[in-house]
């Protein structure tokens, strides 16, 4: 029976992108909308920080879909996402590598690389289980 549950409360990609979206969303909020972050110019243009990202949702959600790839398992699933790392002008998207477990429709990190500080292309190790970007 328990066998049963875990296959049918097993997370879909639509669940993961939500899942990341909003975890997207709220590091966004935090990192930009920080008062004493944000230059006056730009908070007297957007004088409702949160809501301006938190509206961002379903377009955080897309771009995700596009850089995850699920392995479904059948119990469970194992998401991989590879976020960001392009050059625009002369600054780098930061990029974020991950790797989430969904079963019984939660969702846990197992891995989470963060923007290591290297260059778009530039090589490391393949991180747990031989992770390679989607």
């Amino acid at each position: 029976m328990a066998l049963v549950v875990l296959v049918f409360s097993n997370p879909q990609m639509t669940d993961f992108q939500e899942f990341v979206a909003g975890r997207l969303v709220d590091e966004i909020a935090e990192e930009l909308c920080r008062e004493a972050d944000l230059p006056l110019m730009l908070r007297l243009a957007m004088p409702d920080c949160e809501r301006m990202v938190s509206e961002q949702r379903a377009a955080l959600a897309a771009v995700v879909r596009q850089h995850s790839r699920r392995i479904n398992l059948g119990l469970f699933s194992l998401y991989r996402s590879e976020i960001g790392g392009q050059r625009v002008l002369e600054w780098r998207v930061p990029r974020l590598r991950s790797l989430v477990l969904g079963v019984a429709g939660s969702f846990v990190p197992l891995w989470v690389d963060l923007d290591s500080g290297k260059e778009a292309g530039a090589t490391d190790d393949a991180g747990p289980l031989g992770w390679q970007p989607p």
